[in-house]
């Protein structure tokens, strides 16, 4: 499976857009956690860094394959600079990384085989999204299947802080 990462400025909010649609719609992604867009003044929240790749012109995307005996691991299979791409674009990058082809060389590392001449890089990915990262809704559940995509996109700081105010205006309602 591939796990592509988009790191974006907030002005930069179609690229994100076009990302989020382009996992919904990929066969070659975990649809119980597709990948992550990383937002650049929240960058904390990714468990990946531009910085890692030699990335420093955005939107970029970098795509991962998943390691089938270790799905805490991956390989950056390509990374794409400076340009936002469509939904069909990314969809098309998405299975093209996931047709790379890639072997374990005598010194345990990879060698890239897909033709792109660019050193590849493994990396750990959790093998399940935890509490620090941006939206639990979207990455635990399917919701955008049924629910608006800006409930899944929450934070769940802001989740809690709902909750407890409705909890506090159900305490108020009852006292009056």
């Amino acid at each position: 499976m591939i796990f592509p990462v988009l790191f974006y400025h907030e002005g930069e909010q179609n690229a994100n857009n076009a990302f989020q649609d382009a996992l919904r719609e990929s066969l070659y992604t975990d649809q119980t956690w597709p990948g992550m867009a990383c937002e650049m003044s929240q960058i904390n929240d990714c468990i990946v860094s531009p910085s890692q790749f030699g990335i420093d012109i955005f939107p970029a995307y970098v795509f991962f394959r998943r390691i089938e005996d270790d799905s805490e691991n991956g390989v950056m299979v390509k990374k794409i600079e400076g340009r936002e791409l469509s939904t069909d674009e990314l969809l098309s990058e998405i299975e093209d990384a996931y047709q790379a082809v890639f072997d374990i060389d005598a010194g345990g590392g990879f060698v890239d085989e897909d033709g792109d001449g660019k050193p590849d890089a493994q990396v750990n990915l959790p093998a399940r999204p935890g509490f620090r990262l941006g939206n639990p809704l979207g990455a635990y559940f399917g919701c955008a299947d049924v629910l608006p995509d800006w409930i899944c996109r929450v934070k769940i700081g802001y989740i809690l802080l709902l909750i407890l105010l409705i909890a506090l205006m159900v305490v108020i309602v009852k006292k009056a």
